[in-house]
């Protein structure tokens, strides 16, 4: 939609700031909006919010940048902060890139991993190895109240060109662990995953980092926008740590399940349960999302990779009772595959996304 026309009503407001977080536009558009005349009543305030989310965004994740840079500096690691994100103040993720060079990747990894800067697997030598001669760049996470993404983008230094069918990335070296005599030898993993998903028609989850955490500043206004409450059954499924099963329970007074593959996840978000006041109202199961129980849910509630959501989507449908509200958000156009009945956008002082929202059918 045109953020140049005059918004007349809440609708056309939220249909703007849907298109707006996917083309990640949101600060350019909320801008344009409050200079508009004519806008109704709600539509000044959520621009604000809007503006106020981008700037928050932009200024912690400056500051991240620049803490990692100094850092790397003081271990000897020359590293490029890249993109002014304090000037531009129109940042939507919670996401910054240094440039390092490749050779200095283990150096790296050993300085930001005392500021809980992680790589998403374990990263041995060989990996390490492989992975600096061969990638553009690599993928680190801090698990804080936003989950803090740095990317270390490699310069254009000498790297080993390989083959496409063998750039094994970081899904594909996580499937085993090589001496490092023979690092090259992950160049193999990416044809032995591919010929495997063939053969067993499944295509495996293709993400880097096992859990992404919604922005805790985001969840409640998230939940807030599904008319959550003490009659509701919520059951999120991967839900990494628990904290949105934690707020839902506090804050909103529901039951809520939460479902985790990952076994030290499912740890972690078990001693939150135990430690939150609404801790009879929390469950948390060992499982799967494939085969989670969902008879009880009125909520399901989905914050996963959309490869893996298209894969799940149809079962969820048709397993799911009438009436349960089907709730996955993200920033990005979910595409074709995936129809919903609403799309809310939603902004926190630290985070916003679009809450895509269906009901399901007999």
């Amino acid at each position: 939609m045109d953020a140049s026309k005059t918004i007349l009503d809440r609708a056309a407001l939220s249909a703007t700031f849907v298109e707006a977080i996917a083309d990640q536009r949101v600060g350019e558009v909320s801008k344009q909006l409050l200079k508009e005349n004519g806008l109704f009543a709600d539509a000044k305030p959520m621009a604000e919010a809007a503006v106020a989310a981008c700037a928050a965004i932009s200024e912690q994740m400056a500051g991240v940048q620049a803490e990692a840079v100094t850092a790397l500096a003081g271990a000897g690691v020359k590293a490029v902060a890249l993109g002014d994100l304090a000037k531009n103040g129109e940042l939507q993720f919670h996401s910054a890139n240094i440039q390092i060079s490749r050779s200095d990747l283990a150096a790296a990894l050993t300085c930001l991993d005392r500021m809980g800067i992680v790589a998403p697997i374990t990263m041995t030598p060989a990996r390490v190895k492989f992975l600096s001669q061969t990638a553009q760049r690599l993928q680190l996470v801090r698990f804080d109240e936003v989950t803090t993404r740095i990317i270390l983008v490699f310069d254009t230094g000498p790297r080993l060109k390989l083959p496409k069918p063998f750039r094994a990335g970081v899904v594909d070296v996580a499937q085993i662990k090589l001496p490092n005599a023979i690092w090259w030898a992950y160049a193999a993993l990416k044809p032995v995953r591919i010929l495997k998903e063939r053969l067993l028609s499944r295509r495996s989850p293709h993400h880097e980092i096992d859990f992404l955490g919604t922005p805790v500043g985001l969840i409640t206004p998230v939940l807030e926008s599904l008319s959550l409450g003490p009659q509701d059954v919520l059951l999120d499924l991967g839900c990494g740590d628990g904290r949105v099963v934690q707020l839902a329970a506090e804050i909103f007074g529901c039951r809520a399940i939460g479902v985790e593959h990952n076994a030290e996840l499912v740890a972690r978000a078990k001693d939150n349960a135990r430690a939150s006041p609404a801790s009879d109202l929390i469950e948390i199961r060992h499982e799967g999302a494939g085969m989670a129980a969902l008879s009880e849910a009125t909520v399901i509630f989905m914050f996963l990779p959309l490869t893996l959501l298209a894969e799940l989507m149809p079962s969820i449908k048709a397993r799911a009772k009438p009436g349960t509200k089907l709730v996955m958000h993200e920033q990005s156009r979910p595409g074709a595959r995936f129809v919903f009945d609403d799309a809310i956008p939603v902004f926190a002082p630290d985070g916003m996304t679009v809450v895509r929202v269906q009901t399901a059918r007999p």
